[in-house]
């Protein structure tokens, strides 16, 4: 009986977590949009890389759109670094999710140079171990 009440009681909580973090995404992405619409320049860049990271797992179409929208759009303005080696990374995470592990090597050593421009050890050693995420990935992929 209490393992009843126990599974109950954590099968209502899950769905009330899950309800939440829907209409936290929706609320996000909605407000994101919103900005989007009246920015331009390096905002519209840093908002579009917000809406590509925040699909990333709900829509990746609507994520690869965004990121070529802010590439596109960094081409005629200037952003920082960081802004711009944020979108690789989200690149490779896109195309890692994907499991084109060649694309997303691409994308993340093209954030390694950057980082590695900016001398920042921290984002180094996380682009380094995507890096080896993605030889990881290709070698389980071949051994399978």
């Amino acid at each position: 009986m209490n393992l009843k009440i126990v599974l109950t009681f954590v099968l209502i909580f899950s769905f009330s977590f899950l309800s939440a973090q829907t209409s936290n995404y929706e609320k996000q992405n909605n407000d994101l949009i919103a900005k989007l619409s009246v920015s331009a320049g390096a905002e519209k860049v840093a908002i579009l890389y917000q809406l590509a990271e925040l699909n990333i797992e709900i829509n990746r179409l609507k994520t690869l759109e965004y990121l070529n929208e802010a590439i596109k759009t960094s081409k005629k303005t200037a952003i920082s670094l960081e802004l711009e080696a944020n979108i690789y990374r989200v690149y490779g995470d896109y195309y890692y999710i994907e499991n084109n592990y060649k694309k997303s090597a691409k994308y993340y050593n093209k954030e390694l140079k950057i980082v590695k421009k900016e001398g920042n050890k921290k984002y180094i050693c996380e682009t380094e171990f995507n890096i080896a995420t993605i030889y990881l990935g290709s070698y389980r992929q071949s051994r399978s």
